[in-house]
């Protein structure tokens, strides 16, 4: 009787649902037909209480289980979306560099500074607009065409 009592925590333990509903059937089996009819059913409440507490302790662990599954997945999905506004985010900020780029070559200069302006609307810090503003800045400043060989950047 210990034997089935030990095997039915362990089931709940590892969550096994089939090993505990045969430990509990090996226990229902394992009564014996002789006894105290009081002392009989004194053993078959405590029986069910401990059924009701594994079974109990079964389905908390398979909430518990599940609402990790679940964190899991959000936390997937939140990593996936931020991937992809990253990725979005920084075409946006290539087409606009390149467009400002474009201008820039044209000789269009207050364009090609509002284009690099959006994108450092978009990433303050991004090296490549920073580096074309200040490249367009210090054109228009001196008064060059784009196609002079010797543009200075002012520092």
């Amino acid at each position: 009787m210990e034997r089935v009592a030990e095997t039915a925590r362990t089931a709940v333990r590892r969550g096994d649902g089939a090993r505990l509903r045969d430990a509990r059937r090996s226990r229902y089996e394992s009564r014996g037909s002789g006894g105290d009819g009081e002392d009989s059913d004194k053993n078959e409440m405590n029986e069910e209480t401990e059924e009701n507490e594994d079974t109990q302790e079964l389905e908390k662990r398979k909430r518990a289980e599940e609402e990790l599954r679940r964190q899991d997945e959000d936390r997937l999905r939140r990593e996936e979306l931020a991937r992809r506004e990253n990725e979005e985010r920084e075409n946006r900020i290539q087409s606009l560099l390149q467009q400002a780029e474009n201008y820039f070559q044209h000789g269009d200069f207050d364009l090609a500074l509002i284009e690099t302006a959006k994108a450092l609307i978009n990433d303050p810090n991004h090296s490549d607009a920073l580096a074309l503003n200040q490249k367009i800045k210090a054109v228009q400043q001196s008064g060059q065409t784009p196609d002079d060989k010797e543009i200075e950047l002012k520092e």
